[in-house]
């Protein structure tokens, strides 16, 4: 993310001097909005775990980990071995119904796989949830 200020100063000099463009402060707002979308975009794409069986869930306040029995994909974040279930206000039935689904696949013994899209403290945020799928 550090490019981004540079990048900023490079457009900045680019409309002004190249295209005749006089900026306004409003103007720049726009611009660095789309770049930081942009990069914000490409830093936080999801996609699935490895399929296979929960071994543990621990909560922690609002927290809930999840651990798996195979290596794990880490989503671009720091912790390889859990990913985590954050339980926002926003959205808490949803995320109460995914904790069930998991405590539920957890004690069936089931498959599992998960959609990570994101990292909270350095554990990749689950996002979703599939239960029973084939190895």
């Amino acid at each position: 993310m550090a490019f981004a200020p540079a990048l900023l100063i490079v457009s900045q000099q680019f409309l002004a001097h190249y295209l005749g463009v006089i900026y306004s402060r409003k103007f720049m707002k726009k611009i660095l909005l789309l770049i930081l979308s942009i990069c914000s975009t490409s830093a936080f794409s999801g996609e699935y775990s490895n399929i296979g069986k929960i071994t543990r869930i621990q909560t922690n306040g609002w927290k809930v980990g999840v651990i798996m029995d195979v290596e794990m994909k880490n989503a671009g974040c720091t912790h390889k071995n859990q990913y985590m279930l954050k339980l926002t206000a926003g959205d808490f039935e949803r995320k109460q119904l995914m904790y069930s689904t998991l405590l539920s696949a957890k004690m069936a013994g089931k498959n599992v796989k998960v959609w990570l899209n994101g990292c909270h403290e350095g554990f990749p945020l689950i996002t979703d949830i599939i239960v029973g799928v084939d190895p």
